[in-house]
């Protein structure tokens, strides 16, 4: 029986397409008893878990007829281990603990017994299944094209590119039913989030228009995360209730207090031709969706860099660098001797956003 579509309310301002989205998906699949795959990407602090864990619980709060096992899984709960997985999926459905072998067993069993209830599996950080072979994730997609199996996947990666290129073949071909991408806020988004956030406090103070703007413009140049921004919010109020500074100086100190680290004063006294390096790295990470990515496009990247800015950096100048930030932790690079290849990895040894932060502060 089809489920009531009474209409839900989005848990969180600027987000209501997707959440739409991903309630209609969940509806739809556990009503027809149907078995397929959503992808939500996007960075972090974008919604996307909330969102999602949102859906399931209004779907399951208002919608009486509807009735489904919903299970959420966070990648990072496994450890370097992903077949924990089928222990932790087997425990929920069935409240037994088995060994991931032999909870697999009973999974592929309870998946084609024809007298059981929709599951729809939430799994957070999938970025964390990406091993090389790949075969927890392949398992989960083949029981999305199982009809028998009733069974609805929700993946949620931490990157806003399409997973494709991190994928073997036989996954890259099974992925492709629904997405629903979850963009980094931009500053008006982030104004209205942290406005609302705020609204019913009891305060001695509040933050002004123009240090609204400023906070949300500040965390939109640098990630777009919304939990960012309400933690500088939080602490701004804190320095106005203890001050008598303006709000846009509350908000500087704030920023300057939560993007305060050893590493972030290295990269502001980074040379030009690093800082272009880190900035490189970021843009190959981002374009790849991945966590690590080979040398050679970076390098590549900062050669025609240089060429539009006028310098005259050369490729020993760029490997000299890397090594230089190899050797402040900056960046963790494949051990292979003292050879560096254009297949070399590379990796960031510093979080994304206080890297774009500290770039920011020094441009």
């Amino acid at each position: 029986m089809v489920g009531k579509k009474r209409k839900i309310e989005c848990p969180m301002p600027c987000r209501e397409s997707q959440f739409e989205e991903i309630s209609g998906f969940i509806r739809d699949n556990v009503a027809h008893e149907s078995s397929r795959c959503m992808y939500v990407s996007g960075v972090p602090g974008t919604g996307k878990t909330l969102i999602v864990q949102s859906a399931i619980n209004e779907l399951k709060a208002h919608s009486s007829d509807l009735e489904f096992n919903h299970v959420y899984i966070n990648g990072l709960t496994l450890g370097s281990n992903p077949d924990k997985l089928w222990r932790k999926l087997w425990k929920e459905l069935d409240d037994t603990k088995l060994a991931p072998k032999q909870a697999l067993r009973k999974l592929l069993e309870y998946f084609q017994t024809r007298e059981i209830l929709p599951t729809v599996l939430v799994v957070d950080e999938l970025d964390q299944l990406m091993d090389k072979k790949q075969s927890v994730l392949y398992r989960l997609l083949e029981w999305t094209t199982d009809p028998l199996a009733k069974f609805t996947f929700i993946a949620i990666f931490n990157t806003m590119n399409l997973p494709e290129s991190a994928l073997v073949n036989r996954n890259a071909s099974r992925i492709g039913f629904s997405r629903v991408v979850f963009p980094p806020y931009d500053h008006s988004q982030l104004q209205i989030i942290v406005e609302t956030s705020l609204l019913g406090g009891k305060r001695r103070k509040e933050l002004s228009k123009d240090a609204l703007i400023l906070l949300s413009r500040k965390v939109a140049a640098i990630s777009g995360d919304a939990r960012r921004a309400l933690e500088i919010a939080k602490r701004a109020l804190e320095i106005l209730e203890t001050s008598d500074k303006p709000g846009a100086k509350a908000v500087d100190e704030a920023f300057k207090e939560l993007f305060s680290s050893p590493k972030i004063d290295t990269i502001r006294d980074c040379t030009d031709l690093e800082k272009s390096l880190l900035e490189q790295v970021i843009s190959e990470l981002n374009r790849t969706g991945s966590e690590e990515t080979s040398y050679g496009p970076v390098q590549a990247n900062v050669l025609s860099c240089c060429g539009y800015d006028g310098k005259n950096w050369s490729s020993d100048n760029i490997l000299a660098a890397l090594v230089r930030l190899v050797n402040m932790k900056l960046i963790v690079m494949e051990s292979s001797g003292n050879f560096v290849s254009s297949l070399t990895r590379i990796s960031l040894n510093v979080p994304t956003e206080d890297v774009k932060f500290a770039l920011a502060r020094t441009q």
